[in-house]
């Protein structure tokens, strides 16, 4: 599959959680508030996406030929960079 055609596949599958879940703005500051209570720490949206993220990385280590891993993977990605605080200058180390 081409990068293009995995990112439109991305985008549709994007759009289809967001139905079922709400927006990652909204699905993503209930997950990062439960998380908070759980843990005691505050915990914000674009770290969720971080945690979910690394833990599709950890299970790609145990088997890097699924698919639906690395699609998963990717989602976070996008979600993480539209929740995370603005850009950072270049080289700059974000807090």
């Amino acid at each position: 599959m081409t990068i293009a055609a995995t990112l439109e596949d991305l985008a549709v599958t994007l759009a289809a959680r967001s139905i079922d879940y709400g927006t990652p703005d909204a699905a993503f500051d209930r997950i990062a508030r439960l998380w908070s209570v759980v843990l005691g720490t505050e915990i914000t949206p674009h770290r969720v996406a971080l945690m979910l993220a690394l833990m599709k990385a950890a299970r790609l280590i145990e088997r890097e030929d699924h698919g639906d891993s690395w699609a998963d993977l990717a989602g976070y990605a996008v979600i993480g960079s539209t929740l995370a605080p603005e850009a950072h200058e270049v080289g700059e180390i974000a807090p």
